[in-house]
């Protein structure tokens, strides 16, 4: 897909480019990075903490790990992405106390630059289409399963 004619182009490519320019040496902290500059760019203040430095638990992997983390915060429940539903199951949640959801975006329908619409693509292109307002009231269109 090509966005040189995208409404928000040259905002969000200066974004794109500054994270991919960065120095991050792993991918952990350029998810990290990536994230941190896309929330900035928004205007999303959610604290984002890196979990390997917050927790001594790197020992732990996969689902126990996050069973830990949320037994340490107190957390009642736990949201993950739709991706995880083959990852994660309930049961184990339950057993620990801890109510397991996924988070599954609605579907999104929007102007792209080329008038034929294609779903699903990434954060990238909803940003290049739209405008940050319309971008944040997206995230928010989403149901917990």
């Amino acid at each position: 897909k090509i966005y040189f004619n995208a409404s928000f182009f040259k905002d969000v490519f200066d974004l794109i480019e500054n994270i991919i320019l960065t120095k991050e040496n792993s991918i952990a902290g350029l998810n990290y990075y990536t994230i941190i500059e896309i929330n900035k760019f928004l205007g999303i203040n959610t604290e984002i903490v890196k979990t390997s430095s917050k927790y001594e638990n790197n020992d732990i992997k996969g689902e126990e790990r996050i069973i830990d983390i949320c037994r340490i915060e107190k957390s009642e429940v736990y949201v993950n992405p739709i991706g995880g539903v083959d990852l994660y199951k309930k049961t184990k949640f339950d057993l620990n106390g801890i109510s397991l959801k996924f988070i599954k975006s609605n579907e999104l329908v929007y102007n792209q630059s080329d008038n034929s619409f294609i779903p699903d693509l990434s954060i990238i292109d909803v940003m290049m289409n739209n405008s940050r307002n319309s971008v944040k009231n997206y995230l928010n269109d989403y149901t917990l399963v």
